[in-house]
């Protein structure tokens, strides 16, 4: 039975990484479908089991207890921070102070703002500063213990949605091609 469980564990593992073109909505899709679920999985639950082997086990084990099931996906653990250096997080700072010099300081709009802002808010990879770089994140105006940084770039919500010419770095689970501010995606090369 063990045997069995790493088994399907390897399958698993080995399904969600080969489909790493689709989308994240695709694959909360086939990862509800490989637990039996008949609907998606969220996507913490899908971020949880891709950064945490023994989640994703615990998933795989509970199949066919529904109670057990049912608390593991109503709790997955906290996806881990990026270990992103100071100096990497100043030369991201650096380079986008220097790109909003060159566009001229431009600003968007109030609608624009508040529509990026109100999509970070409700995105999963919103966060806290991380304590270790608490001094760094207070010099660009972000309030210690606030979830106010994305969790994918570092960057200080408020600062880059404020910003014409940057991005989200996320795509829109439900809409493709757009990224979570619901404006063209930008490629990751």
């Amino acid at each position: 039975m063990a045997s069995q469980a790493v088994q399907s564990e390897s399958n698993v593992f080995s399904d969600l990484q080969v489909t790493e073109n689709m989308t994240i909505e695709e694959q909360c899709i086939r990862f509800g479908s490989i637990l039996g679920l008949g609907e998606p999985v969220s996507e913490r639950v899908l971020a949880a089991a891709l950064h945490s082997p023994s989640y994703a086990t615990n998933l795989l084990v509970s199949r066919e207890s529904p109670v057990f099931l049912s608390q593991l996906l109503a709790n997955p653990p906290a996806a881990p921070e990026p270990d992103l250096s100071a100096t990497e997080l100043m030369k991201r700072a650096a380079e986008a102070l220097w790109r909003w010099s060159k566009a001229g300081f431009t600003r968007v709009n109030e609608e624009v703002l508040e529509r990026r802002l109100s999509a970070c808010e409700a995105c999963p990879n919103l966060s806290t500063p991380p304590e270790t770089r608490s001094r760094l994140y207070a010099l660009a105006g972000t309030a210690a213990g606030s979830r106010s940084v994305c969790r994918l770039c570092g960057c200080p919500v408020a600062r880059k949605a404020a910003m014409a010419f940057e991005a989200c770095p996320d795509s829109d689970p439900e809409r493709p091609g757009l990224s979570r501010w619901g404006e063209k995606a930008v490629s990751k090369n």
